[in-house]
């Protein structure tokens, strides 16, 4: 650290403290070329056998699919296996240390499964959170204040998601499971379970970032400074349930707030901490307020504790059993201030000395017969309105629940299981299902399409693949803009393809021509709807989606045209939650896939979707209702309605071009530019969703359009290397409003791009400003609206950020000295998000109203 005086370190420890516990200090000197170190017993380094590692991982799957790595030993590297940009990977029964990451989920690693690893660091230093005399705090010091921060056992970063981290033993290391992902649209549906952590000098199990449908349960965590570290979550929900951790510090400890506000659910877990049940460190803002908390087993000697003047608890809890373990006069306290923030209402705190558990000292978590956590819970399924994973189970949905991990008569578990005894245990290399494909949560940083580059896949796992092709990549068809032939609007198309597309033919709910897809994890159901469609449509196909086997579920009819023509596709679709769905159009040229093209997704109100297919080499298309198969969706319903596929009239095998687009709201590819826009064909028109009296932006509806397509009155900024584009949409927009601004991100910029609009006016009072907006990509827009004083700043106002369907945002100012004001669609320019398009639409700022 350059900020450190390095003499005093190497001479003092620490914080002036002691080398002992971190047993030696290292630095190098990149300039010299030297490795200074000091042992604390002052052995002398030359005597020794050292070894440095370049930061590059031991085994590196990077750019190839269902590679399994089994029965290896690694060590002495900066980390064992890390996995990115793959499909269905495994690793399984290697021994992994010391080294100082061990497994690696990295960027776009796609349901690829850990499991039955033994991953250690193995430090020179004590390693024991409890120091025993032993000099842990000075370790903890060295690692976090001097050194280079957190090591892992197995860790997560911007993976794709649909990940199995199960059964693993992870002891002897800095810090056990943790998920640091910065992307909030990563690491959907991981499921991490059965895993044995313990010996941790931290965390035992630390997500942060971003954690949908996460479920992280079953695991034990024994002798770590903190057993679960629930860092800022980016996206949830997550699910935190029957996990036992003892011998540690802190039981839950929740660091920090998630602008987000996610839901987190904690329940039915059992804990053993030397002080707080739970604790809050850094929580500021408003709080916890959409974490969950019940049914768990506390045992400790204060229920909540505060650290760095923390906000005071405001989650949900209730039905939980604390258990006072010691005589620390911060037990009252704690109670209090839970009965003071309306907490645990019924919920029971038990003396110490209290027979709960069978043996807490060995320990042994079984509950006796007369336990105080008997029928202590409550049935969480009724107090929240909806089943959470790992209650499906009739114990859980009576009025009598027992509070903890085990319910009982439930005996302690054997964390990691034999494998032996796992009796839906997936083949490695089998997993996903062999029609998988891959799928990227990070684009790709040399911008190429959504599927990402081509992907080599080696022949001797060309079988977990596709079978008949041998070594030869599944990626998308290259798409190049100066090669595509547009579609127009008002084009002439022949007969509709589709089978029965319109769902008129059916007997109740058996539908000819169309296939709904299940496996062992979902049981979606099929309805023909005659309440729920478009305008002028009898009726739909409603999916009822039940279950969360990750990734999408599908709704599929195939069909075979002749090659030499375009063909254009149409459809409505609509679900219950915003973007729980889409269309995509499979081509293909014999068994080959050429492509899949999406289309726009889906949100409370009927959309129409149009995919053009300009790929003239296409002779078999497969039409797929997709959805998500996630507990965010499970329980809903998704519509697909008025489909056509149809003939281009006129586009035959003259035509040069071999490209496949798929249009209206779709999301383009990264390397595509936005196409030229004749201004004379925009036809705009003044609907609005809000009152525009006394508006004082001009032309707030982007009504006017001047030569390039663009909205007059708005000034788009560019540097050096950006050429963002903004241009009037009259096809994306919200409902009542005639057209948006479409920004497309081409370049990357420092800071954040901007389209801005500066007026002067002196409020008389108070203002209020309010857009409609929405990105291909959550999170990376906003409004800033900046007001001045001549040239004084005097303060920056933001709206809240944009998801993927139009929302609705607003903010409210006063200021006496405004004479200024800049309005300025704010948006990120950074790599992931290249190529990728933002909205806004219906602007307002003026006088707010009484």
């Amino acid at each position: 650290n350059k900020n450190t005086a390095w003499p005093g370190l190497f001479e003092k420890g620490p914080s002036g403290r002691t080398l002992k516990g971190a047993e030696a200090i290292a630095m190098v000197n990149d300039d010299e070329r030297m490795l200074y170190m000091r042992y604390a017993d002052n052995t002398n380094p030359a005597t020794q056998d050292i070894q440095l590692s370049p930061k590059f991982p031991n085994v590196l799957v990077d750019g190839v699919h269902r590679i399994v790595i089994r029965g290896i030993t690694v060590r002495n590297g900066w980390c064992g296996v890390y996995l990115k940009n793959t499909l269905g990977s495994f690793v399984e029964d290697c021994k992994i240390g010391p080294t100082q990451h061990g497994i690696q989920l990295a960027e776009n690693a796609d349901r690829c499964t850990v499991r039955f690893n033994d991953i250690t660091l193995n430090p020179l230093a004590h390693i024991d959170p409890k120091g025993d005399g032993r000099g842990n705090w000075t370790n903890w010091l060295a690692t976090k204040t001097h050194g280079y921060w957190d090591h892992f056992g197995i860790s997560f970063a911007d993976s794709t998601g649909g990940n199995l981290v199960h059964d693993n033993h992870v002891h002897d290391h800095w810090g056990g499971i943790e998920d640091h992902s910065k992307n909030a649209d990563t690491n959907d549906g991981s499921l991490i379970h059965h895993n044995l952590v313990e010996n941790i000098a931290d965390d035992g199990l630390e997500p942060e970032g971003s954690q949908p449908n996460c479920q992280w349960y079953d695991n034990v965590v024994r002798n770590a400074i903190c057993g679960f570290r629930i860092k800022p979550v980016k996206k949830g929900p997550m699910y935190i349930y029957r996990n036992i951790i003892y011998d540690c510090g802190e039981g839950f400890r929740n660091f920090s707030t998630s602008p987000s506000k996610p839901d987190v659910y904690v329940y039915q877990n059992t804990t053993f901490a030397r002080r707080s049940a739970y604790s809050s460190n850094s929580v500021f803002d408003d709080g916890l307020k959409n974490y969950h908390y019940y049914n768990n087993l506390f045992f400790g000697s204060n229920p909540w504790s505060n650290a760095k003047k923390s906000k005071l608890p405001n989650w949900h809890g209730d039905y939980n059993v604390f258990v006072r373990t010691g005589d620390s006069s911060d037990w009252d306290k704690g109670i209090e201030i839970l009965k003071q923030q309306g907490l645990d209402p019924n919920s029971k705190f038990i003396k110490a000395g209290t027979v709960v558990v069978k043996d807490l000292a060995k320990p042994n978590f079984e509950l006796t017969s007369q336990s105080a956590a008997r029928n202590a819970g409550t049935n969480i399924s009724k107090l929240i309105g909806k089943t959470l994973p790992g209650l499906e189970d009739a114990k859980y949905q009576s009025a009598n629940v027992d509070a903890g991990t085990l319910s009982f008569g439930q005996s302690m578990p054997k964390v990691p299981r034999n494998r032996n005894d796992i009796s839906d245990l997936a083949e490695a290399g089998y997993f996903p299902a062999a029609d998988a494909k891959w799928r990227r949560a990070i684009p790709d940083e040399k911008g190429s399409n959504t599927t990402g580059s081509p992907m080599k896949v080696a022949n001797e796992i060309s079988r977990y693949w596709e079978g008949k092709v041998k070594a030869q990549p599944l990626s998308q068809a290259s798409m190049k803009q100066k090669e595509a032939v547009e579609i127009a609007d008002d084009v002439k198309l022949g007969e509709n393809l589709i089978e029965n597309p319109q769902f008129a033919q059916h007997t109740g709910d058996k539908v000819p021509g169309w296939k709904l897809y299940n496996n062992g994890g979902t049981k979606h159901t099929l309805h023909v709807d005659t309440n729920q469609v478009p305008k002028g449509v009898a009726q739909s196909a409603r999916i009822d989606m039940q279950g969360t086997a990750g990734g999408l579920g599908q709704f599929l009819q195939r069909i075979y045209v002749k090659p030499g023509k375009k063909y254009r596709f149409t459809g409505y679709l609509m679900s219950n939650v915003p973007g729980a769905g889409l269309y995509q159009i499979k081509i293909y040229n014999g068994k080959q896939e050429l492509a899949r093209l999406s289309s726009v997704k889906s949100s409370g109100s009927w959309k129409k979707a149009v995919v053009d297919i300009t790929d003239t080499n296409v002779n078999k298309i497969e039409i797929i209702g997709r959805f998500k198969q996630t507990g965010q969706t499970s329980g809903k319903s998704m519509w697909f309605a008025d489909m056509s596929l149809a003939q281009v009239i006129g586009s035959g095998s003259s035509s040069s071009a071999s490209t496949s687009k798929a249009s209206v709201a779709s999301t383009p590819t990264a390397v595509a530019k936005t196409p030229a826009i004749d201004p004379s064909s925009i036809e705009t028109s003044t609907d609005t969703a809000t009152p525009q009296e006394g508006n004082l932006l001009e032309n707030a509806l982007f009504a006017d359009v001047d030569g390039k397509g663009a909205a007059e009155k708005w000034k788009m900024v560019n540097g050096k290397n950006t050429h963002h584009t903004a241009v009037v949409d009259t096809e994306e927009k919200p409902e009542g409003v005639g057209q948006s601004v479409r920004i497309h991100i081409d370049g990357e910029g420092k800071g954040q791009g901007q389209m801005f609009q500066r007026l002067y006016h002196q409020p008389q009072g108070k203002m209020k400003f309010s857009c409609y907006l929405k990105g291909d990509i959550a999170g990376i827009a906003f409004v800033q609206i900046k007001i001045f004083n001549g040239k004084k700043e005097l303060k920056r106002i933001s709206a809240p950020r944009n998801t993927t369907d139009w929302k609705k945002v607003s903010v409210e100012f006063e200021n006496p000295n405004i004479n200024k004001i800049e309005v300025i669609a704010r948006f990120k320019q950074s790599g992931y998000v290249q190529g990728k398009n933002i909205y806004f639409a219906d602007m307002y700022l003026g006088p707010a109203s009484e």
